[in-house]
């Protein structure tokens, strides 16, 4: 039986999307591609931010579409990434209120607060690079470990 959600319905520049499911957060890879998944009661957009891993700069940022937003949850899959050799993370607008806990600021990439996996300085001990705003990295897990006829952890 052929599965609609692993096709993608819309485009942006050229990679290939779908709405996405907004459980769990994080990133969780499908068939055929990533889910990434994040919530935010209080941001208005968000965009995802792909590096190449040990790269300082993006290589690419796609906005979730409004659509994609389920709730206070920005849910999209991105098929056909390279999940073993990108960092990630995301940006979001909003206000930018410290007094309530808000300080929103589009320019500056954060980290997935779900990311089973943190990259951006692989040495121990080196001094870091007080320049670059975004040196600690959100990584895609690749769960192949083999359980051996039992099951995996139930983590959340």
């Amino acid at each position: 039986m052929l599965r609609i959600d692993t096709h993608p319905t819309h485009t942006f520049k050229t990679f290939k999307l779908r709405v996405g499911k907004p459980l769990p957060f994080g990133a969780t890879i499908v068939p055929g591609g990533v889910n990434f998944s994040v919530y935010s009661s209080v941001a208005s957009s968000c965009e995802l931010v792909l590096f190449k891993k040990h790269q300082k700069d993006p290589y690419a940022v796609i906005p979730f579409p409004d659509e994609f937003r389920i709730g206070n949850v920005f849910t999209m899959v991105v098929f056909d990434l390279d999940y073993e050799n990108i960092e990630y993370g995301f940006r979001m607008d909003g206000p930018f209120n410290p007094r309530e806990g808000h300080r929103f600021n589009k320019a500056i990439p954060l980290m997935d607060p779900y990311a089973k996996l943190i990259g951006g300085r692989d040495v121990w001990g080196t001094e870091p690079d007080w320049k670059d705003p975004f040196q600690h990295r959100s990584r895609i897990l690749f769960d192949d470990f083999d359980w051996e006829g039992d099951h995996p952890l139930e983590t959340p």
